[in-house]
């Protein structure tokens, strides 16, 4: 009886584990926009015009977790050399300029 109680506890509270890790992944994600498009804008060039938006969403979706992580930091300490390489280093990975000509 006891065990038929307790798997549903345990498939709820793993439930609630991965909405929380969605909503946090999806915050941090939100603080590294603005990195992003700074960096995108000011400091990486030969992106046309039509492609700095895309450029944005493409290089915050396909992020790894460690990165943004670090992209969201950069949002509070600011942009510096190793941010830049970094969205560079994204900007180059084959999903990601994929999924730039895909939203082009």
């Amino acid at each position: 009886m006891r065990r038929a109680f307790l798997l549903p506890l345990a498939l709820v509270a793993l439930a609630a584990c991965d909405d929380i890790e969605d909503r946090t992944d999806r915050a941090g994600r939100d603080m590294a926009s603005p990195v992003i498009a700074e960096v995108i804008g000011t400091r990486v060039p030969g992106i046309p015009k039509e492609l700095v938006s895309p450029a944005i969403e493409c290089v915050g979706t396909y992020a790894q977790a460690m990165e943004v992580r670090e992209l969201a930091k950069a949002s509070v300490t600011g942009v510096n050399e190793a941010i830049v390489t970094m969205v560079n280093d994204i900007l180059r990975r084959p999903e990601t300029v994929a999924c730039m000509r895909q939203k082009a």
